[in-house]
């Protein structure tokens, strides 16, 4: 009986520490208070800073919106913010570049909301300047769709991590974009 009970506390334990861990770590469903879909009108009214612009740069097509926040503080990380508005003017996911050496507290605060990752790596690089690196890299994939990485090098540059979440319409419109785009270079040969 003694041994049954100790097996009944055990098991409840286990059901409390399951529930708080999944409370705190989600699927990202937007950014901060704004969930995926909210229009870029509606981001400008209510979210964008004096850091933050709309960027011709950084939107892949005439027409699109790409937001770009180059002051964007989370905790005492300073980040650049990168908003995507792709394919129909709605939030359907986003970018941060930082400082390496603030990969430790990302890292704690993305796994801590993001919960564990489902794959984990170790990416090798090679910079343009020759050099060759290693970096951790995370990922989390949910069923809806959405997409997170965080990589400790972001592409070749050193000094450089980054975290991207996309959702499945934009992951959907790039592929599609892409294959726009190799289909015109086909065509100019």
């Amino acid at each position: 009986m003694r041994r049954r009970w100790l097996s009944i506390v055990v098991a409840m334990f286990c059901a409390l520490l399951a529930v708080a861990t999944s409370a705190s770590a989600e699927e990202p469903v937007g950014f901060l208070e704004w969930a995926w879909g909210t229009s870029s009108e509606i981001m400008i009214k209510q979210f964008f800073v004096p850091s933050c612009r709309f960027s011709p740069r950084f939107s892949p097509k005439e027409g699109s919106k790409t937001g770009v926040c180059s002051e964007y503080r989370v905790g005492d990380v300073q980040t650049t913010l990168v908003l995507w508005f792709q394919p129909d003017d709605s939030l359907t996911g986003y970018f941060m570049k930082f400082k390496s050496e603030s990969y430790p507290k990302m890292r704690g605060a993305v796994v801590e909301r993001f919960g564990p990752p489902t794959s984990e790596s170790t990416k090798e690089y090679t910079t343009r300047g020759g050099l060759n690196s290693s970096g951790e890299a995370l990922y989390w994939q949910w069923p809806s769709g959405t997409r997170a990485f965080l990589s400790q090098v972001c592409g070749k540059q050193l000094g450089e991590s980054c975290l991207n979440v996309t959702t499945k319409p934009l992951e959907e419109w790039r592929l599609k974009d892409e294959g726009a785009k190799r289909e015109q270079r086909k065509k100019g040969f």
